[in-house]
């Protein structure tokens, strides 16, 4: 093991190191070594090449890809290298192909490149954005979906020829799910002024004049003294005022609460078909033929 990789060290990244860097280090018997091999879409469509293999020196596994980006993919204008996920992947052994999700295809041009340094948890952590996922908190950080390298092998055939047995994964799609608040309208309230006619019948009170003539006799008529005389009486009514205050008539209060509904999701998932063919006779079929010819 070279003299610069401390095991020991506080930050968990400095045991994820390439495999070409460790000199004790190699590839599990019974599973292949695919650097070197050929990185295709599900469409086989070529991507790149794997250059390495970014390993976890303390769980014995496999955590990235290094693939080397085919300078024809849209969005690549250099040759550099990305890390992918090994849960991103899968084997197909039978053609030396390393096969991407379609998920990941799409955002691959995306991926930060990968300069062959020391990894850093914080360039580990720069990955995800572009894989549309977050990652888990450090404790779990390679538990999540992206580093499952079950996935990886689903793909292979095996060959009974040296084992008792074989297993093959049959894999299939499910919903992820999850929801988020969009904005889906707004209640306005606008005040506008307007004006309305109104008519009030307002009771009034106002003066009038009665004029009453009364005959003067005995002494009040032997006293008299003729001289012009005018005499003013004023008269009043009362008139309306009329004067317009505003006050508070309405109050309202507009509240939000939660109505909920359901709408329905579709999409359509791929599944893995198994198609098992069998060569020769199995050993109950060979026993009914022998008791067939001793008959």
């Amino acid at each position: 093991m070279r003299e610069d990789f401390d095991a020991n060290a506080n930050d968990d990244t400095a045991r994820v190191v390439p495999m070409g860097e460790l000199d004790d280090y190699e590839v599990a018997e019974g599973h292949p070594d695919v650097r070197g091999w050929v990185v295709v879409a599900e469409d086989n469509r070529k991507l790149g090449t794997v250059h390495e293999l970014i390993v976890d020196t303390q769980a014995m596994r496999t955590r990235y890809l290094d693939v080397t980006l085919d300078r024809n993919l849209e969005g690549v204008t250099d040759e550099r290298d990305v890390l992918v996920p090994i849960g991103n992947a899968r084997l197909d052994d039978m053609s030396d192909h390393v096969i991407l999700d379609a998920a990941i295809v799409a955002r691959l041009a995306s991926l930060p490149a990968y300069s062959h340094e020391r990894l850093t948890r914080d360039f580990e952590r720069s990955l995800f954005p572009a894989l549309g996922a977050a990652p888990l908190a450090d404790k779990d950080f390679y538990a999540g979906q992206h580093f499952d390298d079950s996935r990886f092998v689903a793909g292979r055939r095996r060959d009974l020829s040296e084992a008792d047995e074989a297993r093959v994964f049959r894999s299939e799609e499910e919903l992820d799910i999850a929801k988020r608040e969009v904005r889906a309208g707004e209640v306005e309230i606008n005040k506008v002024v307007e004006s309305e006619h109104v008519s009030r019948r307002v009771p009034i009170t106002r003066e009038e004049a009665d004029i009453e003539r009364h005959a003067i006799t005995g002494d009040r008529a032997a006293k008299a003294d003729i001289h012009e005389e005018h005499i003013r009486v004023p008269l009043k009514s009362e008139e309306v005022v009329v004067d317009k205050h505003p006050v508070v008539k309405e109050e309202v209060v507009v509240k939000k609460h939660a109505v909920e509904d359901f709408t329905t999701v579709e999409a359509d998932l791929k599944r893995e078909r198994l198609d098992i063919e069998r060569s020769g006779k199995t050993a109950k079929e060979r026993k009914t033929d022998r008791d067939r010819d001793a008959r």
